[in-house]
């Protein structure tokens, strides 16, 4: 029996993941490589790629259109509306488009170095970033670009726009720069790591994250406009390649071997999400609190529509506990989520009913998360009191099961209780 248990504890694991994972593919039609990913409106959004790639969807990525492949790879993009907007890549090259991507016109070319990010504050100034410390401007949307000194050689990957005067680049090496005047002067920051930096954003003028990583991943964080970035966990060793805010709390981040990452708490702690993919993933990029998409390697496409959390109760392990155990909650204090985890040992060959209940500090029921029959295995579940008010709170593991004469729920096995605090 255990060993029938073991294989179907293996098969559950499986199927759990299959079924719950809330990041799902999208057909892009193309093998290459798909390096960007931008929306212009929730329906509207555009990627790019490999082999001049440049894809299209107006319903959200139900179907996406090819528009264009060529030579050039383009590494960014980025739309002003649903008609105008721009793609960069290798040899200096930038396009633009007026008519939602089907012409491209060359813009002005006045470098032959990687472009690697491209971005605009408003519909004439715009900035790009690239190899060799490369640092253009246009204030003509584009028609004239103009270069600006970085005073460095790094490669520089990524750029992010705080208003018409602050924006920050960071790139190989662990390179941080930083403007206050419009690009006139670019000034670095210290990072406290010599590894490579892919992608930086700004919650405000304030906040910010950057990630990176080429031996190992980067996660750096500031609240005081980069004149401090800490160093925090990233609770995993894949490089990674992309962050983005969504609101004032939620960040995402993805990278190599299909990671993606998101803190709720605005970047201090991390919870890695299942993608359900090994692929390399280059861009991550959200449309609203809820719907997000992730881009990579041999045509990737993932789309989430409820924040890419899984729903309702999984199991975390394929081995049967010994006994019974109710964890205490991650991370704790939390805002908003937090994961739950709790082990049912094997109990005379009988699924158990189990109840997972929430209490408030007054002892009212908050919330019910799980009240079904389980088998024997280890499970995680995921509370998100985004709706729930700052306090302290009470989660009650209750299991109950037939006796030994076979009477269903008349024996209690198990009742733990935890206490857990909600900050906001």
């Amino acid at each position: 029996m255990k060993k029938f248990l073991f294989f179907l504890s293996i098969i559950l694991l499986f199927t759990s993941f299959v079924v719950q994972s809330q990041w799902f593919s999208q057909v892009s039609g193309t093998s290459f490589s798909i390096n960007s990913i931008y929306f212009a409106d929730p329906n509207t959004g555009f990627a790019v790629g490999d082999n001049f790639l440049i894809l299209r969807t107006s319903n959200g990525g139900n179907n996406w259109t090819i528009l264009h492949t060529g030579v050039y790879t383009l590494w960014s993009n980025y739309f002003l509306n649903s008609a105008t907007g721009y793609v960069a890549g290798v040899n200096g090259g930038v396009w633009f488009t007026s008519n939602a991507g089907s012409n491209w016109q060359q813009q002005s070319q006045i470098t032959s170095n990687l472009l690697n990010s491209i971005r605009f504050i408003d519909n004439n100034t715009g900035y790009i970033c690239g190899g060799l410390g490369t640092i253009l401007k246009t204030t003509t949307g584009g028609s004239n670009w103009v270069s600006q000194s970085s005073g460095v050689n790094n490669t520089l990957y990524s750029i992010c726009l705080i208003n018409s005067n602050t924006a920050y680049i960071v790139g190989s090496g662990g390179k941080i720069l930083v403007t206050s005047n419009g690009g006139t002067n670019w000034n670095s920051q210290v990072s406290g790591t010599s590894e490579n930096l892919n992608s930086v954003y700004f919650q405000d003028a304030n906040t910010g994250c950057i990630v990176g990583g080429y031996q190992t991943a980067v996660l750096l964080r500031t609240t005081n406009s980069g004149v401090n970035w800490i160093n925090l966990s990233a609770g995993t060793s894949n490089p990674l390649n992309s962050v983005y805010y969504v609101g004032n709390t939620s960040v995402y981040a993805a990278g190599i071997n299909g990671t993606i990452l998101k803190s709720t708490n605005g970047g201090v702690n991390w919870h890695g999400q299942n993608s359900g993919t090994n692929n390399i993933l280059h861009c991550i990029y959200f449309v609203n609190l809820n719907t997000g998409y992730v881009v990579g390697v041999s045509g990737t496409i993932l789309k989430t529509t409820d924040g890419g959390e899984l729903v309702g109760i999984k199991p975390i392990s394929e081995e049967i506990p010994q006994k019974f155990f109710l964890s205490q909650n991650y991370p704790n204090p939390f805002n908003p989520a937090t994961k739950i985890k709790f082990s049912i040992p094997d109990v005379r060959s009988s699924n158990l009913d189990v109840r997972l209940v929430i209490y408030d500090i007054m002892g009212k029921e908050a919330a019910s998360l799980v009240k079904e029959k389980l088998s024997p295995g280890n499970y995680e579940i995921v509370w998100d009191a985004g709706n729930y008010s700052s306090g302290i709170y009470f989660y009650k593991l209750i299991v109950t099961g037939p006796d030994k004469s076979g009477e269903v729920g008349s024996e209690l096995f198990y009742s733990e209780s935890r206490r857990m605090v909600l900050i906001k």
